[in-house]
This record gives structure tokens, C-alpha cells and sequence, in this order.
């Protein structure tokens, strides 16, 4: 399952919640989906996003933008 925006795309609250209805649709029905979010991911955010379900997050223009990119990927994995 795939929830996409494009790069460079703010990231959309609404996201949150769209993924917590997959999530649970996906595990009530005991499917072996993997939800992947892009757009607008970021160091802010992507706790949201996985907290909410999302097994992948696609994260390019946050890291690309930066200045350094070791510091922002370590970022995102705190």
C-alpha cells in the first residue's frame, strides 16, 4: 500500500491519520501490506508517521536540501 506525494511537497497532517485507518484495516484483515509514506517527510514528522503505521518513509528532498547530510540522516533515525 502506498500513500505518495511529490518532491519537495510539505507534508500533510491528514497523513497521520489516513495511515492509522490502514494500519488497522490492513491488520484486522490480516494482510501483508507494508505502507510506504512520501512527501514532505522530515526529522519533525517521521516519529508521526511511524508511530502511526508506516513501515517505509521515503525521505529525499530533506536530505538532499541539507547541509549535512550524515547529521540529517542521523536525524531521522533517532
Amino acid at each position: 500500500m502506498f500513500i505518495h506525494g511529490k518532491g519537495g511537497q510539505r507534508f500533510i497532517e491528514e497523513t497521520v491519520e489516513k495511515i492509522e485507518k490502514l494500519k488497522k484495516y490492513i491488520e484486522d484483515n490480516n494482510l501483508e501490506n507494508e505502507i510506504e509514506v512520501d512527501g514532505g517527510i522530515t526529522d519533525e514528522n517521521i516519529e508521526k508517521v511511524k508511530n502511526a503505521g508506516a513501515d517505509i518513509a521515503v525521505v529525499g528532498s530533506f536530505i538532499i536540501n541539507a547541509k549535512d547530510y550524515k547529521y540529517t540522516i542521523n536525524s531521522l533515525k533517532r
